[in-house]
């Protein structure tokens, strides 16, 4: 789990990047309306679509890392409880 959320924090932080790299080459003139209405068009799809990504995997990391949490506690547990039974204090 912990190298699921290593690489989903990677994931986040190239998406960022690509984000401000899209912001950075927007349509400049390149000579037609047209041609700068679709640049722009497509700029800001890929801007949605990186966005929401984004998004989906900072989630998707906040959750793995709140089940890793509750994983360690309850291994933790079971941990505990096998030794009051090795222990024989469980019963008594």
């Amino acid at each position: 789990m912990q190298r699921l959320n290593k690489d989903l924090k990677t994931c986040t932080d190239e998406m960022d990047h690509a984000l401000k790299a899209l912001e950075e080459i927007g349509p400049k003139g390149l000579g037609y309306d047209f041609l700068d209405e679709a640049c722009a068009h497509y700029q800001d799809k890929w801007d949605n679509g990186l966005s929401r990504i984004s998004e989906i995997a900072e989630d998707l990391k906040d959750k793995i890392d709140h089940i890793g949490k509750n994983y360690a506690k309850a291994e933790s547990g079971v941990i505990d409880a096998l030794k009051d039974v090795g222990s024989g204090e469980m019963y008594g």
